[in-house]
């Protein structure tokens, strides 16, 4: 879930609070709460309808039939077609009734089944956004695409995380086997922290591999 310039927003500053030649976990840990934490919490704030949680930008009309879709970056290359079949199923769901993450993912999972263009990133991004919106956070780090990238070097500097298999809904860390400095960030932003410093993270695996 990382929050990246969409084509919607002008692009953010960036600054370091940390050596990036010589940082640890805490240093990334403090950058991330300095540049990214309340940024994240506006943001899913802003989202309010199922257009929005698709598209993960907040977007003037509901969907169908809309011309031009504001999108995330993680969205932007999802055709409008998708946007508004997803639309469709996803309302059709009656995701009210489910009061967990778990259960609202699994049941955004079924949906996206019927949904082309519709993956596993897609359906994280509408189940954590959605859920937000209603006051519940993951029940764990799900793994997908960046965030995979990012647990792998920590399981290289020799971090044991508890990954729990969640069939073909795939896995999740739980959050309490994290370092403590990452779990400390609770499972919303542990999730984004590990895809917005994969590289980094990768660089620290490699400094303590030589040492």
């Amino acid at each position: 879930m990382e929050i990246s310039q969409s084509n919607c927003k002008g692009k953010r500053e960036k600054i370091w609070y940390g050596d990036p030649e010589g940082c640890d976990l805490d240093e990334m840990v403090t950058d991330y709460r300095h540049r990214y934490l309340e940024d994240t919490e506006k943001w899913l704030s802003t989202l309010s309808t199922y257009t929005d949680f698709i598209c993960g930008e907040p977007n003037i009309r509901e969907a169908p039939g809309v011309k031009k879709y504001c999108k995330n970056l993680h969205q932007y290359r999802m055709p409008n077609d998708t946007v508004d079949k997803a639309h469709e199923k996803l309302k059709e769901a009656a995701l009210d009734r489910y009061d967990s993450f778990a259960d609202i993912h699994a049941a955004v999972h079924e949906v996206a089944k019927e949904i082309d263009n519709f993956g596993m990133l897609a359906t994280y991004d509408f189940s954590q956004r959605y859920a937000y919106s209603r006051g519940i956070l993951p029940d764990g780090v799900y793994l997908h695409a960046g965030v995979a990238t990012g647990a792998r070097e920590l399981i290289k500097m020799g971090y044991d995380l508890k990954i729990v298999d969640l069939g073909d809904r795939g896995s999740m860390i739980e959050l309490p086997s994290l370092p403590s400095p990452i779990a400390g960030l609770g499972t919303l932003h542990s999730e984004n922290f590990l895809c917005i410093y994969k590289d980094l993270l990768a660089k620290l695996a490699a400094s303590r591999c030589n040492n």
